[in-house]
């Protein structure tokens, strides 16, 4: 059912591209990026899957990041500051739980 869900959303998509009134070509650029960001998009919710603490970290950081920039001067630095802080917060957790499953002896 949500399979038929998804390849409906992207017939109605492809068919909206389709029916631009726009050169072919440009057409089927636009055909060729639905299909690249498609890809892309399955790939990095893959990878946010499979290491979810870091994808946590990053999605709480970019939001303390959006807050931080409205701070009117220090606002942008206060902003990469927290970015970079859950970037590595996060790849510290993972790294951690890396080492444990590594070390941890079987029974």
């Amino acid at each position: 059912m949500n399979c038929k869900r998804i390849n409906a959303r992207a017939r109605e998509i492809i068919a909206r591209i389709r029916a631009l009134n726009i050169p072919k070509r440009v057409k089927a650029e636009l055909l060729m990026l639905w299909h690249h960001a498609r890809g892309l998009i399955e790939s990095v919710i893959g990878f946010v899957m499979r290491h979810n603490h870091l994808g946590e970290c990053l999605v709480l950081g970019a939001v303390v990041a959006y807050l931080l920039s409205q701070v009117p001067v220090f606002g942008g630095f206060l902003a990469l500051v927290a970015l970079v802080t859950a970037a590595s917060v996060g790849l510290m957790v993972e790294l951690l739980k890396e080492i444990e499953a590594v070390f941890t002896p079987a029974s």
